[in-house]
């Protein structure tokens, strides 16, 4: 259950992150950029990112930017928050920005695989059962035929 709620905070976090980039390229800040997501994400990390601005607010460093990327257990994720960190610090530029798609595609294939696995996985069990109540219904017709058998009916 734990893994499935990591798998679903970092779609999440796909998603903040193509509204970020999206925000980014059109010219803002990462600040604003950041802020301008909020509207956008979905409850799961809507509060986190809420979090991560009220802490940039207060704190300078890259803290905030850590401490946002230690909700999420996936090293592509830590990357991505770090590069943004560095683009807060550095400015934006496009060459920046291209820089983080490839790790995006790639926390996005990661994420959608293990995704898809889970939910196959789910899949495999529904398609157990008619198999189990098929051996059953099997075994009893067997049970009731040899009773018939041996009472000579």
């Amino acid at each position: 259950m734990k893994k499935e709620n990591n798998n679903l905070l970092e779609m999440q976090f796909i998603s903040f992150l193509s509204y970020f980039n999206a925000y980014l390229y059109s010219g803002n800040n990462v600040y604003q950029s950041i802020s301008k997501c909020i509207d956008n994400l979905k409850p799961e990390i809507k509060g986190s990112v809420i979090n991560l601005i009220d802490h940039i607010n207060e704190d300078k460093s890259i803290t905030p930017f850590k401490n946002f990327a230690d909700k999420f257990k996936n090293e592509s994720i830590n990357q991505l928050v770090i590069m943004i960190y560095q683009y807060n610090q550095n400015g934006k530029g496009e060459e920046n920005i291209s820089k983080m798609i490839p790790l995006l595609d790639k926390l996005k294939n990661i994420t959608m695989n293990d995704y898809i696995k889970k939910e196959s996985e789910k899949l495999n069990i529904y398609l157990m059962m008619p198999l189990v109540s098929l051996a059953i219904m099997s075994l009893s017709f067997s049970i009731g035929m040899l009773q018939s058998i041996s009472l000579g009916v």
